[in-house]
């Protein structure tokens, strides 16, 4: 009887981790591969920091940050 609930857990241990795995990659229901992810990470960072220069008013900041990225 042991054996059997050490099967069924260790089943479950596996099942859980497989499913919270699975969508790590994912954006949009889209799959994306590692450059992919950095370059997303890279995008959402300069749009909190034009959002945070937009809500400051801090225009030479916004265009020194875009002649920076954007050369």
């Amino acid at each position: 009887m042991k054996r059997h609930i050490y099967i069924f857990l260790g089943l479950l241990i596996i099942a859980v981790a497989v499913s919270l795995n699975g969508c790590a990659g994912f954006a949009n229901g889209i799959e994306l591969t590692l450059a992919e992810k950095s370059f997303s990470e890279k995008a959402d960072q300069h749009n909190r920091d034009v959002l945070n220069y937009l809500s400051k008013h801090d225009a030479k900041s916004l265009k020194k940050s875009s002649v920076e990225k954007y050369g």
